[in-house]
């Protein structure tokens, strides 16, 4: 995402969460995709794009994701720009996460409390950005949301008005995130040709229920299911052994727990504590172990990589995305780094098909 307790140094989050993405790439992750908000503390980054673009030149195969940029808070014609700009930095090593942003005092800091509208606003703005990115002004655009024109001031011969175009033609590959069981977004974004990714701080059947709608997305394509471009998030915990697995991850002052913590008193909060709970138990019942226990993939390599295709089997996914946790206490983060080696060096390996982690 990544989150950080309020009280570390921003300065320290930026630089480690950049370091967490150089190692990533060093130990041959695929991809890193960065969450976006703008009013919140403990998930501070504002601009992902800038963020990935202080690695673009630290790294060398690993691919850029924003994860995702929130169009609703955005004029279309300002992302255009900026996520252009981002695609010909990194010369195409970028995938384009969208969606209606997931905080509500961002919706409240932009003006879009309502849900249909910020549905609306999302499916009008990539409709826009795509025909800005493709076509050649002059442009006329009369959407419900974004009324506006490039035409009055077009120059033609001194290419005023022509929008940037992005590196990757005719434009990045677009990805959408979904966390609502039965998320009809995930089927939508199959038949739209857009890479689905279901979040991690969900219960695996709320996973399923995503393969569920993939299966739908394809049939109305009129074509066979596949999992290959499913991104499938999970916070992923290492360790030599089960025992030391167990132990880091359920450590009260550990980056799980305070992850996990902080999520669960943000949707239970909210009246949403359904989003996580698959445990069983009522709301008010559940504890941040309970959480631990029921979403995150701990153990060994052997234990992990078992876990790993034992979900597979009912939710075939290509790329595992193991989340970025906290890195500001100097002994948690020498287990999160032993944590990605062990996942890329000894997890892979014994799963049954190539699993591109992504921080």
């Amino acid at each position: 995402m990544p989150i950080h307790p309020a009280d570390v140094s921003l300065a320290d989050a930026y630089e480690s969460d950049a370091n967490r993405i150089v190692l990533a790439d060093e130990l041959g992750y695929s991809e890193a995709f960065i969450g976006e908000h703008q009013t919140c503390a403990t998930e501070p980054v504002a601009s992902p794009l800038m963020l990935m673009a202080s690695v673009i030149h630290r790294t060398k195969n690993i691919t850029l994701g924003s994860g995702v940029t929130a169009l609703p808070m955005y004029h279309p014609a300002m992302a255009a720009a900026t996520v252009a700009q981002f695609d010909n930095m990194a010369r195409g090593r970028f995938i384009w996460g969208v969606g209606q942003g997931g905080l509500a005092s961002d919706w409240e800091a932009f003006g879009v409390m309502d849900g249909q509208e910020r549905n609306e606003r999302m499916i009008e703005s990539v409709s826009i950005i795509k025909e800005l990115w493709t076509g050649t002004a002059p442009f006329h655009f009369t959407g419900k949301h974004y009324p506006f024109s490039i035409d009055e001031t077009v120059n033609a011969e001194l290419s005023i008005g022509q929008p940037i175009k992005p590196f990757q033609r005719p434009h990045p590959p677009i990805a959408a995130t979904a966390m609502s069981p039965a998320s009809n977004s995930v089927k939508q974004a199959i038949v739209q040709g857009w890479i689905p990714m279901s979040a991690n701080f969900v219960p695996l059947s709320t996973v399923y229920s995503h393969w569920d709608k993939i299966v739908e997305g394809y049939g109305e394509r009129g074509e066979e299911p596949t999992g290959e471009n499913w991104r499938v998030a999970r916070n992923v915990l290492v360790a030599p052994t089960d025992e030391e697995a167990r132990e880091r991850a359920f450590d009260p002052a550990g980056p799980n727990f305070h992850y996990f913590h902080y999520l669960w008193n943000l949707f239970y909060g909210l009246g949403a504590g359904a989003v996580m709970n698959g445990t069983g138990k009522d709301d008010a019942d559940v504890t941040v172990d309970d959480l631990i226990e029921d979403m995150v993939i701990l153990g060994s390599p052997e234990t992990v990589a078992r876990r790993i295709a034992e979900i597979r089997e009912r939710a075939p996914f290509g790329t595992l995305l193991t989340t970025m946790l906290d890195g500001s206490n100097p002994a948690h983060e020498v287990y999160e780094q032993e944590s990605m080696r062990l996942l890329a060096t000894e997890v892979a390996t014994r799963v049954d098909a190539p699993v591109g982690a992504a921080v």
